[in-house]
């Protein structure tokens, strides 16, 4: 179980780090979301034929869907999200796959808009995602279409801060003999540019 987050984050490497969903901030992005979608109906009904509407069915298309992730997240609740240990990282909205630490190349922190991304570079990746259930595929996808390697993680959605999920990743990973790239380091090749 992850440290209380009043005292001083210790980290144990013998033990395994259970971090868990956050539903307070999958309603928070869910709330967001209806604000944005109900923007964007508003623009595509009251300007059907211009390049409003098209911004705004455009909008539709893209908030609706992840309102509604957000929604089911925070209407399922805290539970498991990542397990972080010594044989590696599981994470659970990948289907539970434990990638291990001898997979990961590197790792490197980004800072992008506001929230702190980890990039892991896995040269095998493509050997990894068939034992991915393909209704989890779409989000690798998704990473790859943004410019991100399919192994990137926020702690967006997660009951954990951007600094303290970095602090866990980073003791592991520099445990197991993993590389961890500052901002002034040249970047492993999968991950993205500022």
């Amino acid at each position: 179980m992850l440290p209380d987050r009043t005292k001083p984050l210790t980290i144990d490497l013998a033990e395994t780090v259970c971090i868990r969903a956050s539903p307070a901030k999958a309603a928070f992005i869910a709330l967001l979301g209806i604000l944005l979608t109900g923007l964007c109906a508003l623009l595509a009904s009251v300007f059907p034929l211009s390049v409003h509407g098209a911004v705004g069915i455009l909008g539709l298309l893209l908030f609706a869907p992840v309102t509604g992730v957000a929604l089911s997240q925070a209407l399922r609740g805290s539970r498991p999200a990542l397990d972080i240990g010594p044989k590696g990282g599981k994470v659970w909205r990948m289907g539970g796959l434990l990638v291990p630490w001898s997979k990961v190349a590197a790792i490197r922190a980004e800072h992008v808009s506001g929230q702190t991304l980890l990039c892991f570079d896995i040269p095998d990746w493509q050997k990894i995602t068939p034992a991915i259930p393909w209704w989890r595929r779409p989000a690798t996808r998704l990473n790859a279409i943004l410019g991100y390697p399919p192994s990137a993680l926020s702690a967006n959605g997660l009951a954990i801060s951007g600094p303290a999920l970095t602090a866990v990743v980073t003791a592991y990973a520099t445990a197991a003999g993993v590389s961890v790239y500052s901002p002034r380091l040249p970047r492993p090749r999968s991950c993205p540019r500022q």
